[in-house]
């Protein structure tokens, strides 16, 4: 249920993104008016550049920085986990997976069997064809 008054939906998206949801678009929709009308007014442009007007300069070069008498940063120690190392990487969605000599090997035969099976049923194909 949208209030459009109030701002709200029963889907609580509206009130926690400050965004109309889909429902309440629909709602809005129906009464000829424009949903960007009825977004929170911390999306408006006037408060953004309120917020973020200020520049923020970037880090000079590093001769420039001042020196301290503070010790300089070092990176922790190494420490070795404990059980057995993996033997492979985790592999990421849709990497393909490094393929040894021998499978390659095998992979060349197999594909020289299917090659030669495809040739056979293509000109099984032509001959019927004609």
């Amino acid at each position: 249920m949208v209030n459009l008054k109030g701002k709200n939906c029963t889907c609580r998206k509206w009130n926690l993104t400050g965004i109309p949801c889909k429902h309440a678009i629909a709602s809005i929709y129906t009464e000829y008016k424009d949903p960007s009308m009825y977004v929170d007014i911390y999306y408006h442009k006037e408060i953004q550049m309120k917020c973020y007007g200020d520049v923020m300069y970037g880090i000079k070069m590093e001769k420039y920085w001042t020196k301290t008498e503070r010790p300089t940063s070092v990176p922790p120690k190494i420490v070795k986990q404990p059980g057995r190392p993996k033997k492979l990487k985790i592999m990421e969605i849709g990497e393909i997976p490094p393929v040894s000599e021998k499978v390659q090997a095998n992979a060349q035969v197999i594909h020289m069997q299917c090659l030669q099976a495809r040739r056979s049923q293509l000109q099984e194909l032509f001959q019927t064809c004609q």
